[in-house]
């Protein structure tokens, strides 16, 4: 595994945060009611998990979320860039779900970002996701800093 420093995560994070607000709009605009019904399902799932469920069940179930969202954006090229964006930061995101208090806010984040995909709101569920990625890239920055420290 590559050892990623403050500034790498801070550059994932930005890229991340505009490659995940363009496919929750793809999505929004462009997915069957088949994976509308889906997503909406692992959200629900993604709601009744706790604290002690352990990262990789909350990891498990937020690649299943991210799986069904890149599918239904129907965008390939956006599909495959962000599977190598997570894939470069997938060691950051369980640093930032194991941190204490952080499931519940990525619920609420989550929750809010699938009800404005609900709505087909694309512009405002951009705007969430963006706050959700930009939350969870604060609470990385701030994990490397208390380990460098």
């Amino acid at each position: 595994m590559t050892t990623i420093d403050r500034d790498a995560a801070r550059q994932l994070y930005k890229v991340r945060g505009c490659l995940e607000t363009l496919v929750v709009a793809e999505f929004t605009e462009n997915a069957s009611e088949d994976q509308r019904q889906n997503l909406f399902s692992i959200a629900d799932r993604l709601d009744t998990l706790a604290e002690n469920d352990g990262v990789e069940v909350l990891v498990s179930v937020k690649n299943e979320l991210y799986t069904c969202i890149l599918e239904g954006s129907g965008n390939a090229v956006l599909i495959q860039l962000f599977v190598q964006i997570n894939n470069r930061i997938g060691h950051l995101r369980r640093l930032s779900l194991s941190n204490p208090g952080r499931l519940p806010e990525t619920q609420k984040e989550i929750r809010a970002t699938v009800e404005a995909i609900r709505n087909r709101l694309p512009d405002i569920a951009r705007q969430l996701a963006q706050r959700h990625v930009e939350r969870a890239g604060a609470v990385v920055i701030s994990s490397l800093d208390e380990k460098e420290a």
